[in-house]
């Protein structure tokens, strides 16, 4: 995957759009106004876009579609983190690179969403080439080439009011580290380095890293879901005090995990741990 110049985003599914959006405001994060995706598509989203240019996203299903089977099947045991997204210049190169190595059918999916800016609607424009599931150890990843970077990362939306900056580390958990470390290095190659029970993703930018179901509660104090999952999204905050005094004015619990971590249980944020680190 010589096309992937980075991580890009993550997105967390739910169930309903209106909670998930009032969720993130609660935590002090100021989502973008709701985005309804090609029809194709059956989705919407409302982002919460951030200054390193990184950024998540809730996501949650409108209309079955054949796009969005995936979605509706995890959906029907919990909420949380659904895959991620990596940035390409090229989705067209990053989906060949993909066949290549038997992990996709070539095919580049194009969609939009109208956004409403001060100066009127556009569309926000994507080129995506999706990883064939099977591949990527059962999660939704993709490479995205944003072809209106400055509709995405709208200047009125970057800042945060709890200070957050940007996506620094996800986390989540395999069965089998072995065999996730091998589906791994034949997608990302010298990127994808192992410590024990843990595989990590370097994307310069931001790391993935996949730790062991026992390491995973070790870490986190996590049960296993089964299988592959993400669970955790780390956040950088530019400043910590702000980032807990929004907490504690919100009534939101959360613990201080120490070495500058502070920690948001799953039921607070959708199905998703949500840390933030002072970095």
């Amino acid at each position: 995957m010589r096309s992937i110049t980075a991580f890009d985003h993550t997105l967390i599914l739910v169930e309903d759009l209106d909670d998930g959006d009032a969720r993130m405001r609660r935590l002090g994060f100021r989502p973008t106004p709701r985005g309804v995706h090609s029809a194709h598509m059956g989705t919407a989203n409302s982002t919460i876009m951030l200054p390193d240019m990184t950024y998540f996203e809730v996501i949650g299903v409108l209309n079955p579609t054949a796009s969005n089977e995936g979605m509706r099947r995890m959906l029907e045991h919990r909420q949380g983190l659904l895959g991620y997204a990596m940035k390409t210049d090229d989705a067209h190169a990053s989906a060949r690179e993909l066949a290549d190595v038997s992990a996709a059918d070539g095919e580049v999916v194009e969609f939009s969403r109208p956004v409403d800016l001060p100066g009127g609607t556009r569309d926000a424009a994507f080129s995506i080439a999706n990883f064939n599931p099977q591949k990527s150890l059962g999660l939704k990843m993709f490479a995205c080439t944003h072809h209106t970077p400055d509709v995405v990362w709208r200047e009125d939306y970057l800042e945060q009011p709890n200070g957050v900056t940007g996506v620094s580390e996800l986390f989540g958990e395999v069965a089998d580290v072995d065999d996730a470390e091998a589906a791994l290095r034949a997608l990302f190659a010298e990127r994808v380095s192992r410590d024990g029970d843990a595989i990590v993703i370097d994307y310069g930018n931001v790391q993935v890293t996949f730790l062991s179901p026992g390491e995973l509660e070790n870490r986190f104090a996590l049960k296993s879901v089964g299988g592959t999952a993400l669970h955790v999204l780390r956040l950088k905050t530019a400043d910590a005090g702000l980032t807990c005094s929004v907490l504690e004015e919100n009534h939101v619990e959360f613990k201080d995990r120490g070495n500058d971590v502070w920690s948001i249980a799953p039921h607070e944020a959708c199905g998703t741990m949500i840390q933030f680190v002072s970095r």
